[in-house]
């Protein structure tokens, strides 16, 4: 290959690369607007509430008429379905994130095959070519790489709910929700013996709950086909066509 064909590939790489970074810190912007607007919903919900509680104690509204109960029913419906969508929009800024963050490692691994190719006049065989001592290209650059190039680390961090920032926020919206929401169900049908609150309330609860269990499976079930998109590309095409030679654990 000629050493002018090799560096418009490089810019080429190295261009893409930059414009990936543009796209992930817009979506790490879009993700903290989403959280901003989470917790300000959250916190106007439950100071409405403290403060709605109040003023009927006050006039003394009949918290067992189906008017009460059909306004506060739809209060709580309406604060998980917001949530919900929070939540949504939370897990599709995760999945737009992952992938454009293996497509950059993807990106790195094609500039370090061109700048290997520059060093050592072939191009790297495998990845264990890129980490191997000895080479005027490890010499130069190898040595001084801190982040991996694979994409296995990605996968192992979004897997986990401890660990991925996305999943522990999911999991932080979904249960302030329904803190939020059954603190006021206990309530009234404690303090007011209200039982069409309790069973109106206890149904939207139940209702809500395998809401999210469904999106939790749904997630999990997206989540798989984009941290393994090519995997799962390379294998559908290997059922198409049988007689070509395709190896998924050769891609990242």
């Amino acid at each position: 290959m000629e050493e002018s064909t090799l560096q418009m590939i490089l810019n080429s790489k190295i261009e893409e690369h930059n414009v990936l970074f543009d796209q992930l810190a817009k979506i790490d912007q879009k993700k903290i607007s989403i959280i901003k607007f989470s917790l300000a919903a959250l916190s106007l919900i439950a100071t409405g509430f403290i403060a709605g509680f109040a003023v009927i104690e006050k006039i003394g509204i009949a918290l067992d008429s189906i008017g009460f109960a059909s306004i506060f029913t739809a209060i709580l419906v309406g604060i998980g379905l917001i949530n919900l969508s929070i939540i949504k929009y939370v897990i599709a800024y995760k999945h737009q994130r992952i992938f454009i963050s293996r497509q950059l490692n993807c990106t790195r691994h094609a500039i370090d095959s061109c700048l290997y190719f520059l060093f050592e006049n072939k191009f790297p065989e495998s990845m264990v070519d890129l980490l191997s001592e000895g080479t005027e290209y490890f010499d130069a650059i190898g040595k001084h790489r801190k982040l991996p190039i694979v994409n296995d680390t990605i996968r192992t961090y979004h897997s986990k709910i401890f660990e991925s920032s996305d999943n522990f926020l999911i999991t932080v919206i979904t249960s302030i929700t329904i803190l939020i929401t059954i603190g006021p169900v206990i309530y009234v049908t404690l303090k007011f013996n209200s039982s069409l609150i309790g069973l109106l309330s206890g149904a939207f609860l139940t209702g809500y709950l395998i809401l999210v269990l469904w999106i939790g499976i749904q997630e999990r079930k997206q989540l798989n086909e984009v941290l393994y998109a090519n995997k799962f590309d390379l294998e559908h095409h290997a059922k198409k066509m049988p007689n070509k030679n395709c190896n998924s654990d050769d891609i990242n």
